[in-house]
């Protein structure tokens, strides 16, 4: 079962959902990550036994190095309860007496290795991974396929990971697994995966620890597996658009710098998606002085282009050539080949020198012997070639000389009939520039444009620019300003600021400059803070043009909204790019000022926010910028949500999503995903908004941009239906970003729901300081409105839980008399549970308990069930410290239904936990009495621990025993301590001893 369609995340999940019932084999080539994913699920099984062992190719030779890795950290102690016959064969495996002539005993020893795992499995499921599979060798996987069969897969559990296509063994890891076997083959990384690897190199291991070079070389073949998308294939000068320009800086060390986005696209491309190719390949530039230009080629890591001249020596002259021009071509093809070779056989001072002029000859031996070296691959058609790792293409590209790309390209400009690729060798094969050329290109970018290929159409105008010569200023400059638009269409931000700043600083008209002033600001997308310069030189420029100044004050209100957190400016600035836009008839401008200054209004609470809105929607919409999440419906949406009315909310913006999914609008499907995790998650659909937080991240890395949205929603998302730790990582990164890029609006945001996730993670301090900053920050925008930024219910209730109740009651009345004001009933029913939360702490637990039923009711009448279950969870604590636990009991009964319902599952983990303490009292309509409940509060592991503790065991001897680690034994007893409500090792030995007196009376 392939499940090639699934992400890591979710592949890391599936596995680990079946460990409970069977074994798990991770397939696929080398670097794909498989040590990976299986660390990933070793540290979800902490606290279990592990067995673990990583055989190596030297060591397959060796008889049992497999199984004595593997066992080794068996004790003597543990060995000694096993009979004679089975205790020497294991000792004789582990080296740990001589073996008698003839080997150890083949039935002891297999007896002898399946009672061990038992016995390690006996309280608490053992953990056995096997990390390479294909190097185990035979001896020990005959041992291992024995005791398989005989595990009970509840109690071993059983995940290995091993190389294949082709396998690089003779050994099939699905052997070694009891139960059910799910085989997972781990699919090479998506764009946004290799960009998330690549953004934490600095702190982040190597994936697989062996050298990938020897790993290859081991396996040979297996790099066909990794699939490939066809050459690298661009280079040569870049004139004006010349190498990357900023070194990297004195205290900025060369292996730690990020890559530019559209670099780390390249980097995936050529690495095919492999995770440890592309790591090389990232180290490979960070050692550069510069990184290179977009047409020159990656530098490939030595080691790689050692193997491919190994593969490659003895060859002619004239195939080291086919095969550059096979590098060189983006879809190469036999045909295409012949055609060239053709062409450089007949050209002056030919490079090529076969005998044949047609070239046949030579293209059908050097593609036979390139195919039979692993070199190439051959398509059914028999016309169609592909390398077959794209690090092969970029090696080949990379090795020849600037004059020897540029002759490949002019050979394949010659002969290739596609306009588009055609245009792109033309350009590749001058030195320098040229106006007929650039003309040519400027052509075929608008035909890409028109074939709806935007990114083909921005990389073919830039090298229109760059082969525009000095004489046609002006045209470079207009080039300039086409390119980067269809930079921008194609979500390639960095292109397009670099495109217009020429125009920027060069422009020889005003209305040029200012032109590129808006792409300059419009690409910065919420990095807007260092931008003062462009906004200052587009006004000096814009003059009387009445449209131009209207979209220019537009952009300023953005950059007061988004980046000064200044809303009184942003909407005095919205109000003047109105008027503007209707008195020169821009109707698209006008309605997304209005929209804009309807919603900085309303987060100001004014009493006319809504007024300049419903001017807007009066007028009719389009499919453009009014009906983007900037427009009119889209800010009427967060508006609705903000006011709860979340059915009206989800309709509009699951139509805009539609629209924005089938016009490929990558920028707004992230801002329209984040709202849709909000109105998802208020409105108890936590699924949903998990699947949708999840692919707003993944669309955001791949375009580089909108991380910050992103970062926020996917933590809300977490926080409701998945993850609180993921969820809590995530909000650091949207801070992390919001802060680097002064973005006012999604940073407060992240802290916001970063100080939820604290809270309930039981680090209310820290949750207090967020929301703090949150609050600081709302307040310093001058954003009066609780829904805009959700801070006031959550830092209430980490003041209680912190002891500062007159805080928590400045804040409930605070935030409640905004939230009364502007009709947000939901906001204010939430601060009322906060407000009974402070009553219970002050010693009216009726009057807690009271306000909190009525505020459950009011939040269901609202249709907001996760509030609901969340006035539930605090019922049930308030009415167990009344003494009340049949009260408790039904609250929190009533609180798991809720977050079932809405999938809402760190909710339920929670409320689940707070139904195991409460069975800590007796229970008599349950019949159950209290040790069987503390017994049923712990997992097997934790009961395990707490009842060595409580016969006198040390934490070494807990750990020596269970093959723990000390930290691990020291953590699970924190836990034990937590749950049963104690403190000390002493209280748990007096429960420990009760609860075995009780069960002696019993008998």
């Amino acid at each position: 079962m392939a499940h090639t369609d699934r992400t890591r995340h979710e592949l890391t999940a599936l596995a680990r959902d079946r460990l409970a019932s069977g074994g798990v084999v991770l397939h696929g080539p080398v670097g794909i990550g498989k040590s990976h994913v299986l660390r990933a699920l070793l540290a979800g099984e902490r606290g279990a036994p592990l067995l673990r062992t990583e055989p190596a190719p030297a060591e397959r030779e060796l008889a049992f190095s497999t199984l004595a890795d593997l066992l080794d950290p068996v004790t003597d102690e543990v060995l000694r309860a096993l009979p004679a016959p089975q205790r020497s064969a294991l000792r004789v495996v582990l080296c740990r007496e001589p073996a008698e002539p003839g080997g150890p005993d083949p039935l002891a020893l297999r007896l002898g290795t399946l009672a061990v795992l038992r016995a390690l499995s006996a309280s608490t499921p053992a953990m056995v991974a096997i990390d390479g599979a294909q190097w185990v060798d035979p001896a020990s996987a005959e041992v291992l396929t024995f005791v398989a069969r005989r595990l009970d897969p509840a109690r071993v559990r059983v995940v290995v990971a091993e190389t294949t296509d082709p396998p690089a063994g003779p050994i099939h890891g699905g052997r070694f697994c009891p139960g059910d076997l799910l085989e997972l083959e781990l699919p090479p990384l998506g764009l946004a995966e290799t960009r998330d690897l690549l953004d934490r190199t600095d702190r982040t291991d190597r994936i697989d620890r062996i050298d990938p070079i020897d790993r290859i070389n081991r396996t040979a073949g297996s790099i066909g597996a990794l699939g490939a998308i066809g050459a690298l294939g661009t280079g040569g000068p870049c004139g004006v658009l010349g190498a990357d320009p900023t070194p990297p800086g004195p205290d900025d060390p060369t292996d730690e710098r990020p890559l530019p986005h559209w670099l780390s696209r390249q980097v995936h491309r050529a690495g095919a998606g492999n995770p440890m190719y592309a790591l090389e390949l990232a180290r490979a530039l960070r050692r550069l002085d510069r990184f290179p230009a977009r047409d020159q080629p990656l530098p490939v890591p030595d080691r790689l282009r050692r193997l491919l001249t190994t593969r490659l020596e003895g060859w002619s002259t004239d195939a080291r050539w086919l095969l550059l021009l096979a590098g060189a071509a983006a879809r190469p093809t036999v045909s295409t080949l012949r055609a060239a070779a053709g062409f450089m056989h007949a050209a002056h001072d030919a490079p090529i020198h076969t005998a044949d002029p047609s070239g046949d000859d030579l293209v059908r031996r050097t593609v036979a012997d390139a195919t039979a070296a692993g070199v190439l691959d051959v398509g059914e058609d028999g016309d169609r070639l592909r390398f077959v790792h794209p690090l092969f293409a970029a090696a080949l590209y990379d090795g020849g000389t600037a004059e020897e790309r540029r002759a490949a390209h002019a050979a394949l400009a010659e002969v290739c009939g596609e306009p588009i690729e055609r245009a792109r060798h033309l350009a590749l094969a001058l030195p320098g520039p040229d106006e007929r050329v650039a003309g040519t290109l400027m052509a075929a970018a608008e035909q890409a444009r028109r074939r709806g290929m935007p990114d083909e159409a921005a990389a073919l105008a830039r090298l229109a620019v760059a082969r525009t010569p000095d004489e046609h200023a002006d045209r470079r400059c207009e080039r300039s300003l086409d390119g980067a638009g269809h930079a921008y269409a194609a979500t390639d931000y960095e292109l397009c600021r670099e495109l217009a700043g020429h125009v920027f600083a060069l422009g020889p008209t005003p209305a040029q400059r200012v032109r590129a002033c808006i792409l300059i600001i419009n690409a910065a997308n919420q990095a807007l803070h260092d931008l003062d310069e462009v906004f200052a030189e587009a006004f000096a420029q814009v003059g009387d043009d009445t449209c131009g100044r209207a979209r220019l004050h537009y952009l300023r209100a953005c950059k007061a909204h988004i980046s000064d957190g200044d809303s009184a400016i942003a909407w005095t600035e919205a109000a003047r790019a109105a008027t503007l836009a209707r008195r020169g008839g821009d109707r698209s401008t006008e309605q997304v000022a209005l929209a804009l200054q309807a919603f900085v209004g309303t987060l100001q609470g004014r009493p006319n926010a809504r007024e300049p809105l419903t001017r807007a929607l009066a007028r009719p919409q389009d499919a453009g910028p009014t009906g983007s999440h900037n427009g009119p419906r889209g800010v009427k949406a967060r508006l609705d949500f903000f006011a709860d009315r979340l059915v009206d909310a989800a309709t509009e913006l699951d139509r805009m999503l539609r629209r924005a999914k089938e016009s490929d609008d990558a920028e707004e499907k992230v801002f329209l995903l984040c709202a849709k995790v909000d109105v998802d998650v208020r409105a108890g659909r936590c699924a949903q908004a998990l699947s949708a937080g999840h692919e707003a991240l993944r669309v955001a890395r791949e375009i580089g941009a909108q991380l910050g949205p992103a970062y926020y929603a996917a933590a809300v998302a977490e926080a409701a239906g998945g993850d609180p730790a993921r969820g809590a990582e995530l909000a650091r990164e949207g801070i992390r970003v919001g802060r680097s890029e002064q973005d006012q609006v999604y940073l407060p945001l992240a802290l916001c729901i970063l100080g939820q996730i604290q809270y309930r993670l039981r680090d209310p301090v820290a949750a207090v300081g967020c929301l703090s900053r949150a609050r600081t920050i709302a307040g310093r925008r001058g954003i009066v409105d609780p829904a805009a930024i959700p801070w006031g219910v959550d830092l209430a209730e980490a003041l209680v839980a912190v002891g500062d109740h007159d805080q928590a009651r400045a804040v409930v009345a605070e935030v409640g008399e905004a939230a009364q004001r502007l009709g947000r009933d939901g906001v204010f029913a939430s601060l009322s549970r906060a407000d009974a939360l402070v009553r219970g702490e002050s010693g009216d637990l009726a009057g807690a308990a009271e306000c909190l039923r009525t505020t459950a009711e009011r939040h269901r009448e609202l249709g907001l069930p996760m509030e609901h279950g969340r006035d539930l969870l605090a019922l049930g604590v308030v009415e167990l410290r009344r003494r009340h636990p049949a009260a408790a009991l039904a609250a929190w009964r009533g609180a798991e239904l809720a977050f079932v319902h809405t999938a809402a599952r760190p909710w339920l983990d929670q409320v689940r936990t707070e139904l195991e303490r409460v069975t800590f009292a007796d229970d008599p309509a349950a019949g159950r009495p209290a040790a069987e409940a503390r017994s049923r509060a712990l997992t097997p592991a934790e009961h395990r621990v707490a009842e060595m503790v409580g016969d006198g065991a040390t934490n070494r001897e807990i750990a020596t025993r269970l093959f723990l680690s000390a930290k691990t034994v020291e953590s699970t007893l924190t836990r034990v301590y937590r749950k049963l409500g104690i403190r000390s090792r002493a209280e748990l030995i007096r429960l420990s001893l009760g609860a075995n007196g009780r069960s002696h009376q019993a008998e």
